[in-house]
């Protein structure tokens, strides 16, 4: 029996998964040049930098155009941001957001939570820094993701809706509207205020989140 060609390798590869990078193929034995290829040759689309899909599967999509849980995993596998990810970065904010179905955006840049200090590397595309100042808010409100086989941590429900309220008051990352339709969304989607004022009072923020919240829930504390 003939020995299967690297690009019959990598279709076969796609039989179960929408999506594959170069991490993949290399790992399968692939030159990463065969994607390059058989983009050229219209069997494959780049949606992303190190992200291919099938022409089929891709047509008519640019990246963009790609949903939340798709651009995740693509940012997720694509050097060095999965080095990043490894190294105990958490993804926040409005990435957080559509990750978790707060909000109806599509993921545009990842926002990353860094220790004070700390750089992302500057390759790292669509991707922005959020340099948190201590030790407890990487611990608080934090789980653990996975999508495609890569995991990552990733702020939960409530802290998420309370990072995008803290910094919608006049932070850079700052988003009123943003915040406001993730506060909605968490209401109408039965997340507990109380749960959201737990996590509030564990990191000290809780007296710049009860007004958000009262007037969300119409409930006091």
């Amino acid at each position: 029996m003939a020995r299967a060609s690297s690009q019959e390798r990598v279709l076969e590869m796609l039989k179960d998964n929408q999506l594959i990078s170069t991490q993949d193929v290399e790992s399968a034995g692939i030159d990463r040049s065969v994607l390059t290829r058989m983009a050229a040759g219209k069997k494959l689309v780049r949606v992303h930098h190190g992200l291919y899909a099938k022409a089929e599967t891709a047509e008519g999509y640019t990246f963009p155009a790609v949903d939340g849980i798709t651009q995740m995993a693509a940012l997720a596998v694509t050097p060095p941001l999965s080095e990043m990810l490894d190294r105990k970065r958490v993804v926040c904010l409005e990435t957080a957001a559509c990750l978790h179905h707060l909000t109806n955006k599509q993921i545009g840049t990842l926002y990353l939570a860094v220790p004070h200090g700390a750089r992302i590397h500057r390759k790292a595309e669509n991707t922005r820094a959020v340099q948190w100042t201590n030790k407890k808010m990487f611990e608080v409100g934090v789980e653990q993701m996975e999508i495609n086989g890569h995991c990552f941590l990733i702020t939960n429900k409530e802290r998420t809706v309370i990072d995008l309220l803290r910094y919608s008051e006049r932070s850079v990352f700052g988003d009123p509207i943003l915040a406001r339709e993730v506060l909605q969304k968490a209401v109408d989607s039965g997340i507990s205020a109380d749960d959201i004022m737990e996590v509030a009072q564990e990191l000290g923020w809780e007296d710049r989140i009860r007004p958000y919240l009262f007037g969300a829930y119409r409930q006091e504390w």
